[in-house]
């Protein structure tokens, strides 16, 4: 029981999003939930629409905004571009496609090599080679 020569304590707020100390001490927010990141990764490598990734975002984890996730998902296919990222920028809309192409082609390949199609594999593998060459 509080004394009454105090002021009752405020109830402290919640942070919007996690927060960790970084090496200075300071206090850092952290940005989207990385497993949810992951998950909307694989709704647009399923060929879902970013409507659509919207939807999946409000429906599974609801009261999340999604397009914290979308972005992040973006700056993820701009990551596997194989072109340098200018860090605090937003990638370009060709690295994000060449990006996704490559996580594509990646899930392709590994489908592939689990129902034994080798020739469909090889085929993925060449295409990503080529999207190295470029």
């Amino acid at each position: 029981m509080e004394s009454p020569d105090k002021p009752p304590k405020r109830p402290r707020k919640q942070a919007s999003k996690p927060r960790k100390r970084t090496k200075a001490g300071q206090i850092a927010t952290l940005g989207p939930d990385p497993d949810q990141v992951r998950q909307v990764v694989a709704w647009f490598v399923a060929g879902l629409t970013d409507h659509e990734v919207r939807q999946s975002v409000e429906s599974t984890w609801p009261g999340t905004d999604p397009q914290p996730l979308i972005g992040q998902a973006y700056h993820e296919f701009a990551a596997h571009s194989l072109r340098p990222q200018i860090p605090g920028e937003e990638p370009k809309v060709q690295d994000v496609v060449r990006g996704w192409c490559f996580v594509a082609y990646r899930d392709l390949y590994s489908k592939m090599l689990q129902t034994g199609d080798l020739t469909g594999a090889l085929a993925a593998v060449g295409r990503i080679e080529r999207m190295a060459e470029k």
